[in-house]
């Protein structure tokens, strides 16, 4: 059996999270999504990825939350965690 690398999307607007997923999942990857910061740190734990791609601005728990969480871990802190947003203002980059 070949090996899947495992990716959480962590995103509160599912548009985007259905379309990453969609295209993740062709290029043959083993996705989960999680629908808010709470959700995406609980599917963390659970779900043990290779690799997390998290929303910024989410409410009530926003991106840097969920990062901060997950990198006080021992189990989830050596995961590569990309942020992604939709915002495209430089005082935003």
């Amino acid at each position: 059996m070949k090996y899947q690398s495992k990716i959480l999307i962590i995103d509160d607007d599912s548009i985007t999270g259905n379309l990453l997923m969609d295209f993740l999942r062709v290029k043959g990857y083993d996705v989960s999504w999680a629908s808010n910061g709470a959700c995406g740190i609980q599917k963390a734990f659970e779900y043990n990825p290779n690799l997390i791609l998290c929303d910024i601005k989410m409410d009530p728990i926003d991106g840097f939350q969920v990062f901060s969480v997950l990198k006080e871990s021992s189990l989830l802190d050596k995961v590569p965690f990309i942020f992604i947003t939709g915002n495209s203002d430089l005082e935003d980059v």
